[in-house]
């Protein structure tokens, strides 16, 4: 019989921090959930005054935006960010239906938050819609410059994992590190850089004129747990072109 030397890793293990910054480890498994008890929070965060609004479509519930907001006001802790530290630019400061999925309405609302202070805006969507999505986060990423994500009304009920999904997503937006795995750390030697690069080409059933996508990134830290990336554009034909990064290190 042929005999096949192998190695079996342990499942990794997620760490994050308490409130008091000590650390805490989620529950070594295929699938780890949020650690257990008050106050955890992302392996780093970037502590801020936080204003943010929240945007609907026209076919969504009417209490669409409240809800949420209230829902996700418990969970803004998880980075680093206390209650009284977040101010949501509600329904008396700023309508937040759209009048339509147009561009033009969508890059309005989204420029009328900008202008109210707003750091975030959450885009609620009654069901998945590629296009909406992608003319929301051209505008807010592009034309206006502001942090964005979208919400699909129909995850509306009550999910303690859906928040946290949430604040994971806000939490690296804001700069901070969701979670590292603590074998990374003690495995890489010092001044040791992971890199990381893929090319992805667009599906047969993208829009047209879909670019390829090239990307490398660099490590910056000793658990691989934050990258500075270089992403470039490709031509439609589909031509590879060579992407380069250049970095330099005081070690």
């Amino acid at each position: 019989m042929l005999q096949v030397p192998r190695l079996v890793l342990p499942y990794p293990t997620p760490i994050y921090r308490r409130k008091n910054d000590s650390t805490v480890q989620a529950m070594s498994t295929s699938r780890w959930k949020w650690p257990q008890g008050a106050g955890s929070k992302f392996y780093t965060t970037i502590p801020q005054v936080l204003n943010y609004t929240i945007i609907a479509a026209p076919r969504c519930n009417l209490t669409s935006p409240g809800w949420y907001a209230e829902k996700l006001k418990p969970h803004f802790v998880k980075c680093g960010i206390s209650e009284d530290e977040v101010r949501y630019i509600d329904d008396k400061q700023m309508q937040p239906f759209l009048q339509s999925l147009g561009e033009a309405d969508i890059q309005s609302k989204v420029s009328e938050a900008s202008s109210l202070g707003a750091k975030v805006v959450i885009l609620i969507l009654p069901k998945y819609n590629l296009t909406t999505y992608r003319d929301f986060k051209n505008v807010a990423d592009r034309v206006v410059g502001i942090q964005s994500f979208c919400l699909v009304e129909n995850w509306r009920p009550e999910q303690q994992e859906l928040m946290t999904n949430v604040m994971m997503k806000l939490n690296l937006k804001l700069g901070g590190i969701n979670h590292i795995v603590n074998a990374v750390k003690t495995t890489l030697q010092a001044h040791t850089m992971v890199l990381g690069a893929d090319l992805i080409h667009p599906s047969p059933n993208a829009f047209p004129g879909t670019p390829s996508i090239a990307s490398m990134v660099g490590s910056m830290d000793d658990h691989a747990g934050k990258c500075l990336g270089s992403m470039r554009l490709q031509s439609i034909d589909k031509t590879d072109r060579e992407v380069s990064i250049t970095s330099s290190c005081a070690c």
